[in-house]
C-alpha cells in the first residue's frame, strides 16, 4: 500500500468542519490504495467530537504535534480580545418614515435604478 501524507490543521477529535473534510478524506484513501499519515494541529481550545475519533480508520498514523507555537499564541490572543470588553460605538439616528435620497423623485417609487429607466422608456 502507498503512502500519502495528509497536512491538515484540523483533525479529531477536534470537531470543526475542517477537521471532517480531512477525516472524510482520510477514510477514504484505504479505499484506493493509499495509507494516510496525518499531520495535525494539536487540539488546543477547540471542541473534541469522540464520535469523530471512532470514525478514524485502522492502520491511520495521526501525529499531532504540527503547528507549532502558533496555534496556542492565536488562542492566547482570542482568550485576550474576548476578557476585554469594547465599548460599544455610538448607533446614528434613525432616519425619518418615508425618508428619501435627494435625487430620488417625489412622485415615483422603484425597487431598481432599471425600473427608473423602464419608466422614461416610451410604450410602444
Amino acid at each position: 500500500m502507498r503512502r500519502v501524507l495528509l497536512i491538515s490543521p484540523y483533525f479529531p477529535p477536534i470537531g470543526v468542519s475542517g477537521a471532517k473534510r480531512a477525516l472524510h478524506l482520510a477514510r477514504n484513501l484505504p479505499a484506493a490504495g493509499w495509507q494516510p499519515i496525518v499531520l495535525a494541529g494539536p487540539p488546543v481550545g477547540e471542541r473534541p467530537d469522540p464520535t469523530l475519533s471512532a470514525c478514524v480508520p485502522p492502520g491511520t498514523v495521526v501525529s499531532y504535534g504540527f503547528g507549532g507555537a502558533l496555534r496556542p499564541a492565536l488562542h492566547a490572543l482570542k482568550a485576550r480580545r474576548a476578557a476585554a470588553q469594547p465599548t460599544p460605538a455610538a448607533k446614528k439616528p434613525p432616519k425619518p418614515r418615508g425618508w428619501r435620497p435627494s435625487w430620488w423623485p417625489e412622485d415615483a417609487t422603484f425597487l431598481t435604478p432599471f425600473d427608473r429607466y423602464l419608466a422614461d422608456v416610451p410604450a410602444g
